[in-house]
């Protein structure tokens, strides 16, 4: 084929790029608490253009970059591919991710410190509550004066003979309600006139387990002072410290849509943390509330009951390997608790002392380091521990004991302990004390090095990973090239054109493509959300497997398809046809997300994704191809431009997100302001800052300026 410029395909690449300025512009005004910036006009409706866009953007994207790797590889072969992908696709990840990833790593923070209080305008003014809701009205019983905490009612009700205990609204008995509620002085009323204070609600939930979930801490250490039992499960299996970790979202469904309870996130988070405090000391002046021989392995290992933890293990009801819910082992749970005597039982029951198969590849001497327990630390080495054993994140033990507080808060706050940060502090003193001595750390034993160490923690892995944020991409991208460059050089010895040609030209070319595809798209998802329709979103410094092989069907595809004519002739002409059975499509996957007891149901949801997404794919192809195959130097700009706008997209956006976040205007215009601020004054940047530097270089190849500007 000759060689000339597809206008068409850049302008369709292009356009899958500018769609994440769209998509990210939505997401303020979705809820999604993964989003650092939470508008106060919001909507779940604008989750469907989310998932609309995200069911193709990034597979057209990579379809295209694998038609144009097919393309460059022909013109300069695999060296000089590899050496202008280095230039393209490294450079600008490091060069430019550098300086993007901590402002994204710290919005989260900048948005806190702008608006106070946030979370709750949004609760206040979400667009797609109901237009009004009818007010709870209190029923006229002894429940209802619990819930208001009425103390003189309570007592005219139980004078007239109304049951202390008995099942009220929800199924709460009104010491339940009153828990809910916060009202302490109606729960020290009750509890005096006789309420079981361990009562169960339909759930099997407890007064005590209720204040929790609710943060109404001042509940708690009433109901803790008159001898409730915060060691009684529901029928979820939790307690109130495991309650309390239950999400944002949760939390507001159950206590505004179920309990019709008004709450504030920030005052739930508030009672929380004091919460964990009354709970976990509440055990501390006689050990735990349970009888030794009652105890479960978690509880025996966080007691530091040796004799429990060894009959445990012997009577092989628990495992020295065993983790919980939180895949955390019992000897990283003893080397965190500084429980020395456990550990050494452990390992010699056979845990292992370097495990390093859960929570981020943590060992249990990355967990002692984190807490700051030298004895655990001096412990562990002595049992054969590694000291520079890394993490799934390349950290080793020593780099934990320079976390600064807010990151140790966000583990104590994680983990529900009570620990007190300046404790944590002090031990690390002499956890880096004693890994610094060893002949393999004493490399970071200089303070500027440390001090380096701590900043780049901070900046880049918040969460003990690394993260690329939008720019994961890149990363995925250098991985497909290696293998397209791989596999190119195997076909040059055994060649197939005819098989390609197939592959590219066959009319029917969805019968093989939406199977395979399927098998990629039902093993990402796994049932979660993530990954339910279209693929999940991995952000770390780390491969996705599947994902990337979800990417690198596109990817191939696009490559194989860039010799054959009859692909630039054919795919497409049918491009109304093809977008209208996408929406279609889309639309059925919609219906289905939405049925939660269908069976097979995530079945045919990965069928509609794989079906939708080559659907749009050609559809897009044909679009693209009618009204941008001709030279437009309008269009031919924008294109050049949309690396640089996707690069630099995120941190701007979610600036002015946070700047339009409390205005009183409607969120369809407020959407509209961000995404065109966003891109005008990327657009402007790149014509007078970036097209014509050293940079834009580095982006899109020298550019010179004409003389006409």
């Amino acid at each position: 084929m000759k060689a000339h410029r597809y206008h068409d395909l850049d302008a369709l690449r292009a356009f899958a790029m500018l769609l994440g300025i769209v998509i990210h512009g939505l997401l303020s005004f979705v809820g999604w608490s993964v989003w650092p910036v939470q508008d106060v006009n919001q909507s779940e409706l604008y989750g469907i253009p989310v998932m609309f866009i995200h069911g193709f953007r990034m597979s057209l994207f990579f379809f295209v970059s694998g038609f144009f790797t097919m393309m460059m590889w022909g013109k300069r072969g695999s060296a000089g591919l590899l050496v202008h992908r280095f230039k393209r696709i490294v450079l600008p990840f490091f060069v430019l991710g550098l300086l993007i990833f901590p402002m994204l790593n710290n919005m989260k923070a900048l948005a806190d410190w702008v608006g106070e209080g946030r979370e709750e305008r949004v609760a206040e003014t979400r667009e797609d509550k109901e237009i009004e809701k009818p007010k709870y009205e209190v029923p006229d019983d002894l429940g209802g004066a619990a819930r208001q905490g009425d103390l003189d009612l309570i007592v005219k009700f139980l004078n007239s003979g109304a049951d202390i205990d008995g099942k009220y609204d929800k199924g709460f008995t009104p010491l339940h309600w009153a828990a809910a509620m916060g009202e302490a002085e109606a729960v020290n009323l009750l509890a005096e006139k006789g309420a079981d204070l361990n009562s169960r609600d339909q759930a099997q939930s407890t007064p005590i387990l209720v204040a929790s979930f609710l943060g109404r801490a001042e509940c708690v250490r009433m109901l803790l002072a008159k001898g409730a039992d915060a060691e009684l499960r529901n029928v979820y299996q939790s307690r109130p410290l495991e309650a309390m970790s239950t999400d944002r979202k949760t939390t507001l469904q159950v206590a505004e849509n179920l309990l019709q309870i008004p709450i504030k996130w920030s005052d739930v988070q508030k009672g929380r943390r004091n919460i964990v405090k009354l709970l976990t000391r509440a055990k501390k002046p006689h050990g735990s509330n349970k009888p030794v021989d009652k105890m479960n392995l978690w509880e025996a290992v966080r007691e530091g009951e040796v004799e429990r933890v060894s009959e445990l293990i012997d009577q092989g009801t628990a495992f020295p390997n065993q983790k919980d819910n939180k895949q955390i082992s019992a000897l990283q749970w003893a080397s965190l608790l500084g429980q020395t005597e456990v550990i050494e039982l452990l390992v010699e029951k056979g845990a292992k002392v370097n495990a390093n198969d859960s929570w981020y590849g943590a060992t249990p001497l990355h967990f002692a380091a984190l807490f700051g327990q030298a004895e655990s630390v001096e412990t562990l080495l002595s049992l054969g521990a590694d000291p520079i054993l890394e993490s799934d994140s390349g950290i080793q033990p020593i780099a934990l004991a320079y976390f600064d507080q807010s990151m140790t808060e966000r583990f104590v706050e994680f983990l529900l302990l009570d620990i007190d940060i300046r404790e944590i502090e002090k031990g690390r003193e002499e956890v880096i004390e004693k890994l610094s001595c060893l002949p393999a750390s004493s490399s970071l034993s200089s303070s500027p090095l440390l001090s380096l160490v701590s900043w780049f923690l901070r900046n880049y892995m918040p969460d003990g990973r690394f993260i690329t944020h939008h720019l994961w991409f890149l990363y995925d991208l250098v991985y497909l090239v290696l293998a397209f460059v791989l596999v190119a050089s195997v076909l040059k010895f055994v060649p197939m054109p005819k098989l390609s040609e197939w592959l590219a030209e066959f009319p029917l070319r969805l019968l093989w493509l939406v199977p395979l595809t399927y098998w990629a798209q039902y093993s990402m998802g796994g049932g979660g959300e993530d990954g339910l329709f279209g693929p999940t979103t991995a952000v770390w410094l780390e491969p996705d497997w599947i994902k990337l092989s979800y990417y690198g069907i596109f990817f191939g595809y696009g490559a194989l398809c860039f010799r054959h004519k009859g692909f630039h002739e054919k795919v497409g002409r049918f491009w109304p046809i093809h977008l209208f059975v996408s929406v279609v499509v889309f639309l059925t996957a919609l219906s289905l997300i939405e049925t939660k007891d269908m069976e097979f149901r995530y079945e045919i949801i990965s069928l509609c994704s794989a079906l939708f997404v080559w659907l749009m794919i050609f559809g897009l192809i044909g679009l693209f191809r009618k009204f941008f195959s001709r030279e437009n130097t309008k269009i031919r700009f924008i294109s050049d431009s949309a690396y640089w706008l996707y690069i630099a997209h995120l941190p701007l956006i979610q600036v002015v997100q946070i700047w339009v976040s409390d205005w009183p205007v409607p969120s369809v215009l407020k959407l509209v302001f961000v995404c065109l601020v966003t891109t005008v004054l990327l657009l402007v940047s790149y014509r007078y800052l970036i097209r014509y530097t050293p940079i834009g270089t580095m982006l899109n190849g020298k550019r010179n300026l004409s003389p006409a500007g």
